[in-house]
């Protein structure tokens, strides 16, 4: 769940032994973006999970799933899978039959480029790139071009550094403040070149410009990170926008998911039954002492939170909801967190 936010906040105060503190923060929306995993591809073998985007190709929408990976390296962007869809080029270049399709591909990226290095401290920097392809053919009567193969490639560089460490305070799903969880901050300055290419020579410029793009196109950007110890994604961010109106994001679940893998006294004992418990199933857990309404977390064995969810109490001290389809067969790890952002309860069950 991410929910950005637009605020004149200033930016992170680099160094070390630093408190951050954005729980005031309001969010303007919220927007669901789930994980999934994928450690059994056939094509991204060493995949860990993906995500579905869309790319924006001159106005154009492709849908893909943009894959991570983790190593002993770091955490890092691994590839992407892009769908096959088709547009009409006439209200660009008046032919009839004027065309662009994007191909359905598989692009393992060319380079690396680490959403967080491994080992990172305070102070760790990397420099490094990598190459996207996003293949196409186009048909333009005008330019003499039918099915003629071309391809977009995008040339990314980073600057990476670890430029603070301290604590961190966010809201929670519930809108109130977390408690402070070990951070370190990271900032990156992104260059990227777009290329574009047909019949394995550079795009002329005339052709480009009737599509609105322009040949080795240069674009910049700078922003913040936070990551947490245990959690493989970045759980608040900025960007640097050179003054006030920075765009703010952070992630409601995977506060949630950090505090529950720290160690936490359960001052609120709690079983889950039927246990094991059957796909798409109706889960009841039972807590010791009435906590009244909570926020549910699901997280699975690699960390990942998988599925949240505000629950009403029934019958005072019991909370019951269905499994997702989602939640496949294994080992899973539930906590509750009450209104007031205190974790009370949390155990685990195993879907069969």
């Amino acid at each position: 769940l991410i929910v950005p936010v637009q605020t004149t906040a200033t930016l992170p105060t680099e160094g070390m032994g630093q408190t951050w503190d954005y729980s005031s923060w309001v969010a303007d929306h919220r927007s669901n973006y789930p994980y999934v995993g994928a450690t059994s591809d056939p094509v991204f073998v060493d995949a860990l999970n993906y995500e579905a985007q869309n790319l924006v190709f001159a106005g154009m929408t492709i849908s893909t799933r943009e894959y991570e990976a983790v190593d002993n390296n770091g955490w890092y962007l691994y590839g992407r899978d892009i769908d096959p869809v088709s547009y009409s080029l006439t209200a660009v270049s008046g032919g009839a039959s004027d065309s662009l399709h994007f191909l359905d591909y598989s692009d393992i990226y060319g380079g690396r480029i680490d959403m967080i290095p491994f080992p990172a401290t305070y102070q760790t920097q990397r420099s490094q790139s990598r190459q996207e392809t996003i293949p196409f053919e186009i048909t333009i009567a005008a330019f003499g071009l039918n099915k003629t193969p071309g391809f977009h490639k995008k040339n990314y560089s980073r600057e990476l550094e670890v430029v603070g460490s301290g604590t961190l305070v966010m809201p929670t799903s519930l809108g109130t403040a977390s408690a402070s969880f070990d951070v370190l901050l990271v900032k990156s300055n992104r260059t990227l070149v777009d290329s574009f290419f047909l019949g394995g020579v550079p795009a002329s410029a005339t052709l480009l410009g009737a599509l609105g793009l322009t040949q080795g196109s240069i674009s910049r950007d700078s922003f913040y990170n936070f990551y947490a110890p245990n959690f493989g994604a970045n759980i608040l961010g900025m960007t640097d926008n050179g003054g006030t109106g920075h765009i703010l994001f952070y992630k409601t679940q995977a506060i949630d998911a950090v505090l529950a893998i720290t160690d936490i006294e359960v001052t609120n004992p709690s079983n889950c039954f039927p246990n094991p418990v059957q796909q798409q199933q109706t889960l009841t857990i039972q807590t010791n002492k009435n906590i009244g309404s909570a926020n549910l977390t699901i997280v699975d064995v690699n960390g990942r939170v998988v599925f949240q969810k505000f629950l009403d109490n029934i019958q005072y001290t019991k909370y019951q909801w269905s499994l997702p389809a989602n939640l496949g067969q294994g080992i899973y790890f539930y906590q509750l967190i009450d209104k007031a952002s205190k974790h009370q309860t949390q155990g685990q069950f195993q879907v069969h």
